[in-house]
């Protein structure tokens, strides 16, 4: 069985300034796209198993970040959204943040009846902490976007506080191919 996958603890300076903060830059792309494509794999039997994963390597001053979607073909009017970046505020050493939010798709008729999806209303960015491994962090990305609304709420740990989180680890230590049955299996079996 395949070790389960999480980012590192810290990547000290996440930027392309020297050799040694290029290597750390590198590392962290390439953990962050491990980790979401592995985490596309645990959302695939959760009811969206359609995924793409991007990097954006950005300049020698930032850190890069690396997104995903996640998506059903046949229920096209909806997607979630995740990133993994290093940011101003971020609380670890390294200002390392995953957000994720859930997105609404709509159906556009352009030139020669062509039917294209464009980006409808955006949810709130939530925010997911950053040690979880790939299991984990699908069933936190699926109640994020199962109950992902278009208003902020007034404190993030309103949504996903440590209460839930501990939660979903200690049912993962138990079983850790199996964490409960999230909204999309329930309304997908």
């Amino acid at each position: 069985m395949k070790q389960p996958y999480q980012l590192k603890t810290n990547y000290c300076d996440l930027n392309g300034y020297t050799d040694e903060a290029q290597l750390a830059k590198d590392r962290f792309l390439h953990d962050a796209k491990r980790l979401l494509m592995e985490t596309g794999r645990y959302l695939s039997p959760r009811g969206l198993p359609d995924s793409q994963v991007s990097v954006n390597q950005a300049g020698i001053a930032v850190s890069g970040d690396v997104w995903s979607h996640y998506w059903n073909a046949h229920d096209p009017g909806f997607c979630g959204t995740c990133f993994i970046t290093a940011s101003a505020i971020g609380l670890r050493p390294d200002r390392v943040i995953i957000t994720a939010r859930k997105d609404e798709w709509r159906e556009e008729k352009g030139r020669k009846k062509k039917t294209a999806w464009r980006a409808g209303r955006l949810g709130v960015n939530r925010d997911v902490p950053t040690d979880l491994e790939g299991h984990t962090l699908a069933e936190v990305l699926a109640q994020i976007f199962a109950t992902g609304d278009f208003t902020a709420p007034r404190h993030s740990k309103e949504v996903l506080g440590p209460p839930f989180v501990a939660q979903l680890q200690s049912q993962t230590k138990a079983a850790p191919n199996r964490v409960q049955l999230s909204f999309f299996e329930k309304e997908h079996r």
